[in-house]
């Protein structure tokens, strides 16, 4: 039998994956999880065949609880549930250790076959996917602000963060702040550079996770 363990901060949707993967003959969820932190938990109580890892999550992001898992189970395969392909996310997870990535919007099949093709050894990627995942991405290269406890962001650039999130802009950004367009462009980059955000989708998770907007 495969193992599967689901994190995912949305009850609806750990009641869906769990539907979906017992209906198959040869899978079993074996635990569930809320958050990163009960996620590492139940990995280490279960050491499970397949994760199921929610890539946006208030506290540890699926990134963070990602190589958490794989630390203390080292065996246990990640497949990344998500809504976005947008590509630095992907290759955030991969990163990380994740061998699959499926779009939460896509067929059910899609997931089935991706935990089969990863529990068996193999990788999957959604085929609805816009991006293809780079081969060569190198381990720990998606490390963000919420992993380094000392990078700091002044209120410049978390307000700067926040209208980013909010999709403004650089002209908004450069009215709201009061400052010019390139000083606005410049600021934003200064604060994405320090968090580690290298997209729009990237900072509004970041966003979300400090309950920044909702």
């Amino acid at each position: 039998m495969i193992r599967v363990v689901i994190v995912d901060d949305h009850e609806a949707v750990r009641d869906g994956l769990r539907a979906l993967v017992s209906g198959e003959p040869d899978m079993v969820v074996s635990a569930e999880a809320g958050n990163g932190q009960d996620a590492v938990q139940c990995v280490q109580a279960e050491c499970p065949s397949v994760v199921l890892m929610d890539v946006s999550m208030p506290g540890w992001s699926g990134v963070t609880t990602t190589r958490k898992v794989l630390e203390v189970c080292p065996e246990t395969r990640i497949i990344a549930v998500s809504r976005y392909d947008d590509p630095s996310v992907v290759q955030g997870m991969l990163a990380a250790g994740a061998t699959g990535y499926v779009l939460k919007q896509n067929a059910p099949r899609e997931l089935i076959d991706a935990i089969r093709a990863v529990a068996a050894g193999g990788q999957f990627f959604d085929r609805a996917m816009q991006h293809t995942p780079e081969p060569d991405i190198q381990a720990g290269s998606a490390e963000t602000c919420e992993d380094t406890p000392d990078c700091s962001l002044d209120d410049s650039e978390q307000r700067v963060l926040l209208l980013v999130a909010e999709a403004c802009s650089n002209e908004q950004i450069a009215q709201s702040l009061a400052i010019s367009a390139d000083d606005a462009t410049a600021l934003k980059n200064q604060a994405m550079r320090k968090a580690g955000l290298a997209s729009r989708i990237q900072v509004m998770g970041y966003a979300q996770r400090r309950g920044w907007i909702e």
